[in-house]
């Protein structure tokens, strides 16, 4: 009842955005349903519009680079894909290292969404059918899709936390033991070691905005106040704190990820858009 009630409340705010897209392509991995019922599919979202504000906004990639970065990341998904299908059958035992390296191919596939916010929101929105249909076939698709998303984005900390909290109340949302192993070692791999952050050659380097959140929640100061700098395409967000002791300081997070990268992918994105677009 409570987990019902829970995603009741979630889709309320889905459904008023109207954010979903329920547009998929054929599997990418059909062994992997053969296990469990864990199936890869393509979500093609839609493109988002650009902000002038927006950090990276006015990023421009010639054809020639698309190109590269369009060959860079089949290779980089299928990579990718194969590691996260280990990862969810139980192929090898799991390490930290298995969850490192799919954290730091994310963003090099066509997958990557360093908000994560509209992928939760598609997994509330799945996982409420699957919790009030009556329909045998509705509940299987919805769990498919479900199960889709969280393949696709298992290197996400806010997607791989918020299925983490689903599995606790129903096992068929992730196996909670394999989904806190996963969520433990990414955090990990985010936190790095005591020294980071420092200077801009320390800096944190993150996938998601989800894990610059964590870090600042766990830094024992008040930030107060965060700029975001440009150097060489790459981009620093850098955060003035206050410790309790009254020192000042300074910290780095490297967001070239989120950034440059996320935007590169956009601009492949629209310009294959384009393409398909028939001659009128």
């Amino acid at each position: 009842m409570h987990i019902q009630i829970l995603l009741k409340l979630s889709c309320v705010s889905v459904f008023l955005i109207g954010t979903l897209t329920m547009n998929t392509s054929s599997a990418f991995s059909g062994e992997l349903s053969a296990y469990s019922g864990w199936d890869f599919r393509t979500h093609i979202e839609k493109p988002k519009s650009k902000k002038k504000d927006k950090p990276g906004a006015n990023l421009s990639f010639p054809a020639y680079e698309l190109d590269e970065w369009k060959l860079r990341q089949g290779r980089s998904t299928k990579d990718y894909e194969r590691r996260v299908f280990n990862i969810l059958t139980g192929n090898k035992k799991l390490t930290g290292t298995d969850v490192t390296t799919i954290r730091h191919l994310y963003p090099l596939t066509p997958y990557y969404d360093p908000f994560g916010t509209n992928i939760i929101e598609r997994m509330t929105h799945f996982a409420y059918i699957a919790d009030t249909s009556d329909n045998p076939k509705e509940i299987n698709e919805a769990l498919k899709e479900y199960r889709d998303l969280l393949c696709k984005h298992l290197a996400n900390l806010d997607v791989v936390d918020y299925a983490l909290t689903l599995s606790k109340a129903k096992p068929r949302y992730g196996d909670e033991v394999l989904l806190k192993a996963v969520r433990d070692a990414l955090l990990e791999d985010v936190k790095g070691t005591k020294i980071r952050g420092k200077t801009p050659d320390s800096a944190y380097v993150i996938v998601t905005y989800g894990e610059e959140i964590v870090l600042l929640n766990n830094l024992d100061a008040k930030v107060e106040k965060s700029k975001i700098y440009e150097v060489n395409k790459k981009f620093y967000n850098v955060h003035d704190v206050v410790y309790k002791d009254g020192r000042h300081s300074q910290l780095y997070i490297d967001l070239t990820n989120p950034i440059y990268l996320y935007e590169k992918t956009q601009a492949l994105r629209e310009k294959e858009n384009r393409i398909s677009i028939p001659l009128q």
